[in-house]
């Protein structure tokens, strides 16, 4: 049986050649550093839902983005495959706090955390 595709967001925030991730304290990605994002909600835009993740998880106020890329995400211990769209946030305002979902930390685009995240992180965060 074909699984269903379900979309999803991820903004990857750099400045100062530093990237801005949150540690994942619930559900899917619990422990491992990530960027932020999620599913749509109803009657939303790709991009409302990267700022409105964004917005949620960490604080920050994304002002200008843009499109990074896309991935497919098949792996048999998802319910349904996965439709990533990848943004790099060019503009933003405020300061990350840590919420109910995500502990921010500034890291050094020399040192990411790559051993304490998804193990694909590796091979397309670079690019």
């Amino acid at each position: 049986m074909r699984k269903q595709v379900e979309i999803s967001t991820l903004c990857l925030i750099i400045k100062n050649k530093r990237i801005l991730l949150g540690k994942k304290k619930r559900g899917l990605g619990k422990g491992f550093w990530n960027g932020f994002g999620g599913r749509l909600e109803k009657n939303e835009t790709i991009e409302e839902a990267a700022a409105r993740e964004t917005r949620e998880e960490c604080g920050i106020e994304v002002s200008r983005m843009e499109k990074a890329g896309k991935i497919l995400f098949k792996a048999r211990h998802f319910e349904n495959d996965l439709l990533v769209y990848f943004f790099k946030v060019l503009k933003f305002a405020g300061k990350p706090k840590e919420t109910s979902e995500m502990k921010p930390k500034w890291f050094t685009l020399k040192n990411i955390p790559f051993d304490k995240m998804w193990p694909d992180d590796k091979f397309w965060m670079p690019i």
